[in-house]
């Protein structure tokens, strides 16, 4: 299964010069690299055409624990081959941030 994108927006800005560099990193094996923006600048968003435009496994690390399930829930958001999924978890997870 492809991962895929289903969303009314597309790639602005600086978003697709970014994306076109994060794959060609991951395409030469490059060890590191640093995706830079402030709050609310689409830096998911960018991520997760990424993961489209490479089809790999991927991992979502943050510095924490809810920061982390935030992220992926928001990139699974875009994918239709996880909208499922994301319904039932997205309750635990709220249910969880309930408590804390």
């Amino acid at each position: 299964m492809k991962f895929t994108i289903e969303s009314e927006y597309k790639p602005t800005g600086d978003q697709p010069g970014a994306i076109k560099q994060l794959v060609s990193n991951i395409e030469e094996n490059e060890q590191y690299s640093t995706l830079l923006g402030v709050t609310g600048s689409g830096k998911t968003f960018t991520v997760a055409n990424v993961i489209k435009e490479v089809q790999r496994p991927t991992l979502v690390l943050a510095h924490n624990y809810i920061q982390s399930l935030k992220a992926f829930f928001r990139i699974m958001q875009l994918s239709t081959l996880f909208r499922i999924m994301i319904t039932t978890n997205q309750k635990l997870l709220y249910q969880h941030l309930e408590r804390i």
